[in-house]
């Protein structure tokens, strides 16, 4: 039917868009001999940047859905209560990852380069506006591009397949190696938020503190180093 074909298209162009966006990490980050950027939270230019990568992220996926606004999921979610078990959980089992792969010498906030080596900052205004990037603007991106489009695109294949498929999808597009299993942990528990109560909301609150989290630790141990 008509509806299916749409479907099918929107399925398609999303699963290219992540790969896309995969590859386009992968390359930047092991390929291209670029130069890191020292401390872009401290940095104007990579401000500019994240805005316009979340900017045009954003415009594709409203693209892709093509007026279909049900598909984002942002909506009043239902059992707020067992979401915010499978929130703790998450929280938790992430945190237990993240150790694990500490112990085994992997290091996926360096991998990551958002780890700030000094502190405090040169310029609080431009770490700000970097903070409220990553915390803020970044998650909600990803929630109506993974949890949101993704996710309803691919749930009518059933509820696994939307729950680890939206999850390797938001893992992969990081392009990280050593921090691919704790993000798809992360993925995977944003997913399972999203079919328990029907709404991306709830998952962008998770992501969203995840970050706040992860930032705040890096600069007390920026300042304590």
């Amino acid at each position: 039917s008509r509806v299916n074909v749409r479907h099918s298209t929107r399925l398609a162009f999303w699963l290219a868009l992540v790969a896309l966006l995969t590859l386009v990490q992968i390359y930047g980050r092991y390929v291209a001999d670029e130069a890191e950027l020292d401390d872009p939270l401290y940095s104007s230019s990579f401000a500019a940047a994240s805005l316009f990568q979340w900017v045009l992220l954003g415009a594709v996926a409203l693209a892709v859905a093509g007026g279909a606004w049900s598909l984002f999921a942002l909506r009043r979610p239902h059992r707020v209560g067992r979401a915010t078990f499978v929130a703790l959980g998450t929280f938790l089992l992430t945190a237990a990852v993240g150790a694990l792969l500490s112990w085994l010498s992997l290091n996926p906030s360096r991998e990551q380069g958002l780890v700030p080596d000094e502190w405090p900052p040169p310029d609080n205004a431009v770490f700000a506006i970097n903070v409220a990037l990553v915390v803020l603007v970044g998650p909600f991106v990803e929630e109506m591009l993974f949890r949101g489009l993704g996710f309803s695109l691919l749930r009518p294949y059933g509820r696994l397949t939307a729950i680890l498929g939206s999850a390797a999808a938001f893992a992969a597009v990081h392009g990280l190696l050593e921090g691919f299993v704790l993000i798809f942990v992360l993925g995977t528990g944003l997913a399972i938020m999203r079919e328990l109560t029907d709404s991306t909301i709830p998952g962008f609150v998770l992501h969203a503190t995840f970050n706040a989290i992860a930032i705040a630790g890096a600069a007390a141990s920026a300042a304590g180093s």
